[in-house]
C-alpha cells in the first residue's frame, strides 16, 4: 500500500476500537512513547478515507503527545464497515500482550461480524466456503485484462505509476497480496471458526468454556474476572461447576482467599478441587459422621448428648441419622 503523511491533528480514533479495547496504560504506554520519541513511527497507521484510525490508536496518542507534525499512514481500501471492523479486531488480537479477556472478546466479535452460528462455516455456511474457493480459482485463471481491472479497483494511481510496469505474474502476485483491501459486500465475507481460532489464539473449545463461565450463575464475579484476567485457568473452573454444591462452595472460598494473597502467577484450581474432595466430610451441624457403612452392614448414627440445630434437614447425613429432628 502507498504510504502517505498526515497531520495527526486531522486524524480521529475509531469509536468501535475504543469500545472493544482499553487504552494502554502505565509502563506499556511509557515504553511505546519513549520508542516513538527516539525512533519515530516506523509502522504506518491504517486509516479510512475519512481519516478514522483503524489501526494505530496508541501511536496516534503518542504522536499528539509528542507534538509530531506528521505521521505515516496507509488508506484502507474498503469502505465496507464490517471489513473495517474485522481489520480492527484482527490487528488488536495480534499484539503480544493480549490477555484471555481480549482474545475472548475478539473471538466473540469476529463470530458476530461473520454471522457465524454453531456448526456453520460462516455467512452462507458451506456454500460460502465453496464460493470463496471458487473465487480463488478464478484469480488463478483470470485474463490479463481482468487482472488489470482488479488492480485498478484497489488503487488506480498506483496501477498507472507502478503495477502496470510489472510482469503478468508479478501483477497476479500483487493482486493476491492486496486482495484483503478489495471492496466486497458483507454477504461475501467468510471465515470458519477454525480460522477465527487461529487469528485470536484461542481454540473453539476454550471459547465455549469462556461462554459457560460468563453465563454461570454459580460463580461469583470475583472468580469470573480472575478467569478473564488470566489469573485462573479456564478448563478447571468449568469443571468446578460440575462438582457438588458443597465442593463448589468450599473451593470458591479458597480461590478467593488465594486471589487476595497471591503475587503473580495462576492459582492452581485443579489442586484445590482435589484437596477439598479428599478431605473427610463434615455434617452441617459440625458433628462428625460415623465411618461409612460397609456393604451388607447396618449401622445407626449415634452421637451422645448431641443437640441438633435447625439446619439438620440440610445436612448431607440427614437421611441416615438416627438423631435427626
Amino acid at each position: 500500500m502507498t504510504v502517505e503523511y498526515r497531520d495527526p491533528k486531522d486524524l480521529k480514533e475509531s469509536e468501535y476500537s475504543r469500545k472493544l479495547f482499553p487504552k494502554l496504560e502505565g509502563k506499556q504506554y511509557e515504553l511505546l512513547l519513549k520508542d516513538i520519541k527516539k525512533n519515530g513511527i516506523e509502522t504506518p497507521l491504517s486509516i479510512t478515507k475519512d481519516n478514522v484510525v483503524l489501526r494505530g490508536n496508541e501511536r496516534l496518542r503518542c504522536a499528539l503527545e509528542l507534538g509530531l507534525d506528521t505521521v505515516p499512514v496507509t488508506i484502507f481500501g474498503s469502505d465496507n464497515e464490517i471489513n473495517q471492523k474485522i481489520h480492527i479486531v484482527i490487528d488488536n488480537v495480534a499484539r503480544k500482550s493480549v490477555d484471555f479477556e481480549t482474545k475472548f472478546k475478539c473471538f466473540q466479535e469476529l463470530k458476530n461480524l461473520y454471522g457465524l452460528k454453531r456448526g456453520e462455516a460462516g455467512r452462507g455456511g458451506k456454500e460460502g466456503v465453496e464460493k470463496r474457493r471458487s473465487e480463488e480459482r478464478y484469480l488463478e485463471e483470470m485474463s490479463e485484462q481482468e487482472l488489470n481491472e482488479a488492480l485498478k479497483q484497489i488503487d488506480e494511481d498506483k496501477f498507472d505509476n507502478l503495477w502496470k510496469s510489472l510482469s503478468f505474474e508479478e501483477r497476479r502476485e500483487t493482486l493476491k497480496e492486496e486482495r484483503e483491501y478489495l471492496e466486497v459486500e458483507e454477504e461475501e465475507t467468510v471465515m470458519t471458526e477454525e480460522e477465527i481460532a487461529k487469528e485470536t489464539g484461542i481454540s473453539k473449545d476454550t471459547f465455549e468454556r469462556g461462554l459457560v463461565i460468563q453465563k454461570s450463575k454459580e460463580l461469583p464475579e470475583t472468580i469470573k474476572k480472575a478467569v478473564f484476567k488470566g489469573e485462573l485457568p479456564v478448563r478447571p473452573v468449568v469443571e468446578l461447576l460440575e462438582k457438588s454444591k458443597e465442593t463448589r462452595k468450599e473451593v470458591i472460598k479458597r480461590l478467593e482467599e488465594q486471589l487476595e494473597e497471591k503475587e503473580g502467577g495462576k492459582v492452581q484450581v485443579a489442586s484445590i478441587i482435589r484437596e477439598v474432595e479428599e478431605e473427610p466430610s463434615q455434617s452441617t451441624c459440625g458433628i462428625p459422621p460415623t465411618p461409612p457403612i460397609e456393604e451388607g452392614e447396618s449401622r445407626e448414627f449415634i452421637v451422645e448428648n448431641a443437640t441438633f440445630p435447625k439446619c439438620c434437614p440440610s445436612c448431607p447425613f440427614y437421611e441416615n441419622c438416627s438423631k435427626k429432628r
